[in-house]
């Protein structure tokens, strides 16, 4: 599953556009997920909150961007600036994404590691964990750990190596 990360938003990403009307107590009694203030609809009815007239306006009409999230088919990275096609039309850009898988024993999922692209896999039966890491588009620094109780512990050992010094080597 490819998650919405805080990269995903900006300026222009309300509470209509980010589908978290009831996170942020907008949602009316529609939403009846716990809370007052979402049972409730009292910022709602009466507004008075930085942007108001925006929000208001995007839940009552729509907004005219939505914030989605997406499952990409098999392995696909889904990367920033990347078009979403629908019927050979354009219809919307990844804004962030990276690839993201749990299972029953453990995950494996993109991370990043001192500024380059990642992958971390985790197996909780077998305590192993394995961290690989990209740089400079020529280099492949990979570390195992057998018996370690988290990837962390792969993070923290990674993190003495002069991953800058090391992509200079690739120029």
């Amino acid at each position: 599953m490819t998650s919405a990360y805080a990269g995903s938003t900006g300026r222009e990403t309300t509470a209509g556009s980010a589908g978290s009307a009831g996170i942020a107590g907008l949602a009316g009694r529609a939403a009846g997920a716990g809370g007052r203030a979402l049972r409730s609809g009292r910022r709602r009815e009466q507004g008075g909150f930085l942007g108001a007239a925006t929000v208001l306006r995007q839940l009552a009409e729509g907004p005219p961007r939505r914030l989605v999230g997406i499952r990409p088919e098999g392995r696909a990275l889904a990367r920033e600036g990347t078009e979403i096609h629908r019927d050979g039309s354009a219809v919307g850009v990844i804004t962030s994404g990276g690839f993201e898988r749990e299972t029953s024993t453990g995950y494996e999922k993109a991370v990043k590691v001192a500024g380059y692209p990642a992958m971390e896999t985790w197996n909780r039966p077998n305590r192993r964990a394995e961290l690989t890491v990209i740089v400079g588009k020529r280099f492949v620094v990979n570390a195992t750990g057998s018996g370690v109780d988290s990837a962390k512990d792969l993070h923290a050992l990674v993190s003495r190596i002069d991953f800058a010094a090391l992509q200079k080597l690739g120029s």
